[in-house]
């Protein structure tokens, strides 16, 4: 089964969090621990009054939160802390060599704090070698930097207590107590048990999935916060069974990634924004099943009540299914210089001068080009295309039953020549003729592990319940010729 199957995704170490949701996202996802940012701040107010670095070991498990606590306070103590710096893990940089990046990478940051704290994370070093003449050597040079140093803290997590105990009497030898905290050792306490759910739902919500995606429901979440030894074992715990109803065997790496393209003589980005949920193009099934008027919508409620493996929100998911758009002017200018003669000539008629330049400018800000080049849903709608656009766009409307193929072929056209790669593409392939299915895809690729496709629909104007209906049919014919749902 690859990796990348199904939508939802469950880091359970803070950079991956961080690499899941993004920089500017992280504050949304945090919950706070208040006991640890309790202790961070009486550690805060020793270094501020004693005008010099001072250092806090951080004592806890794997997967309590240590590099999370340490890593999340500029959100948790904006007025107090400016940034976290983090050197390199101990595998690149040995204890020995640590004071000496210290004292070439804190003073830029430093002047930069304006009177906060910098906070040095001194994460991938929690089981360092117990070696005394390096220890003791790394001590001395510490002390000595940080007695020289205002301003500034030291947090190092650690998962066992012998190295912390040696560090301190080394530094008490060298005459360091001054550079440790008070209370040199805090025992991370990490997010209370009950809110394991809460972060749990902030991760998914962040990244636009939800439990139910990978056919998950709240109670058996909330039955694992009980057995979780602590927050990372929890998230652990989840992923596992997340992956355990991913897991579809010889067929999970043959589903294709699914996204169903819209274009139509009124505003798509409107109506399609109305089906999607956050940023990243995907159908929101509550909405495709709410807005849809179509008997399908009653048939997927009935499997997902039946089964929710076999539920609108799971299927959505193993296809990634998601809802594109273009605009009328995108189509009229990729038609105008088309394969097709017929589809050049009847746009001339109606559009007389078309400048080639201008399929790939109205191509390249919309819904189907940001997604295929990994951008988010954040472009404004079109502009309000013109009169002869619109009629242009009408007179190839009217001949998409017998010409949808060249129209779509059009529009891929324009695609590949403004840089965006369609590795292996084929038009009206048939992926599962051998098995005898019948499904037919407008266009098929392969960019990584898994094919992608493109289902084009054009129409005369937007309907949100149009719309909703054929994407709820377009999964059904999917899920079944991939044996994921009976016939």
């Amino acid at each position: 089964m690859p990796a990348e199957l199904g939508i939802v995704r469950v880091p359970t170490r803070f950079e991956n969090l961080r690499d899941a949701v993004g920089p500017s996202r992280i504050a949304d996802v945090l919950v706070e621990s208040e006991q640890d940012i309790l202790e961070i701040k009486k550690a805060i107010a020793d270094v501020v009054s004693s005008g010099q670095g001072k250092l806090l070991f951080l004592l806890g498990a794997s997967g309590i939160g240590k590099t999370s606590l340490a890593e999340s306070l500029p959100v948790y103590l904006p007025q107090a802390v400016a940034q976290v710096l983090t050197p390199p893990p101990d595998y690149e940089l040995p204890l020995s060599q640590l004071t000496n990046w210290l004292a070439q990478n804190t003073a830029p940051a430093l002047k930069a704090a304006k009177g906060r704290v910098l906070v040095v994370n001194l994460d991938g070093r929690e089981v360092p070698a117990l070696d005394e003449t390096v220890t003791q050597a790394a001590m001395v040079n510490l002390n000595a930097f940080l007695r020289r140093t205002n301003g500034l803290l030291l947090v190092w997590p650690i998962v066992n207590r012998e190295f912390a105990d040696v560090a301190i009497a080394r530094l008490y030898q060298v005459g360091g107590q001054t550079a440790l905290i008070e209370t040199p050792v805090h025992t991370v306490k990490g997010v209370d048990k009950g809110r394991y759910l809460d972060v749990l739902k902030l991760i998914l919500s962040t990244t636009s999935a939800k439990l139910e995606d990978a056919a998950i429901s709240e109670d058996e979440a909330a039955a694992l916060v009980g057995p979780s030894a602590n927050i990372g074992d929890y998230l652990s715990q989840i992923k596992s069974l997340v992956l355990s109803r991913y897991n579809l065997g010889e067929l999970g790496g043959k589903l294709p990634k699914l996204s169903v393209v819209f274009s139509s003589g009124g505003d798509t980005t409107t109506a399609c924004r109305m089906l999607r949920r956050g940023t990243r193009f995907l159908a929101d099934p509550d909405r495709l099943l709410q807005f849809s008027r179509s008997n399908t919508a009653d048939d997927w409620r009935a499997r997902g009540v039946a089964n929710p493996r076999q539920g609108l929100p799971f299927i959505s998911s193993l296809f990634e299914v998601r809802l594109l758009n273009v605009s009328s002017s995108a189509v009229v200018n990729a038609c105008a210089f088309c394969d097709s003669t017929e589809l050049q000539n009847l746009v001339r008629q109606h559009y007389p001068n078309p400048v080639k330049s201008n399929a790939v400018n109205s191509l390249e800000n919309s819904a189907l080009a940001r997604c295929l080049r990994g951008l988010e849903d954040v472009g404004s709608a079109s502009a309000a295309p013109s009169e002869q656009i619109l009629k242009a766009y009408a007179a190839i409307q009217a001949v998409t039953g017998e010409k949808h193929p060249s129209i779509n072929k059009a529009i891929v056209d324009v695609l590949i020549r403004s840089g965006i790669s369609l590795p292996g593409m084929q038009m009206e392939y048939s992926p599962l003729s051998a098995f005898g299915k019948e499904l037919r895809v407008d266009t098929w690729f392969q960019r990584g592990e898994r094919p992608e496709t493109l289902e084009f629909s054009h129409y005369g104007e937007p309907s949100v319940a149009v719309f909703s209906s054929y994407v709820l049919t377009k999964i059904q014919d999917y899920a079944r010729d991939y044996g994921l749902i009976a016939y």
